[in-house]
């Protein structure tokens, strides 16, 4: 997931989308306003956009 997540730009993604491309690649992944929350390994990451900083956005783990 990191490869996918840090290996892109893109300044006009929404949440919305990227949550879009995290479950066609096969994670289970859903918004949460504007998070994604992304259930892995039985841990929930709390993916949040982050702008004009490198990568599609930042991950924290919320469990």
């Amino acid at each position: 997931m990191t490869c996918l997540i840090y290996g892109d730009e893109d300044v006009c993604i929404t949440a919305y989308d990227l949550a879009f491309i995290l479950a066609t690649c096969g994670y289970d992944a859903t918004t949460s306003g504007d998070q994604i929350l992304v259930w892995l390994d039985g841990a929930i990451y709390v993916l949040t956009y982050n702008g004009d900083a490198p990568g599609l956005a930042a991950i924290t783990s919320a469990s």
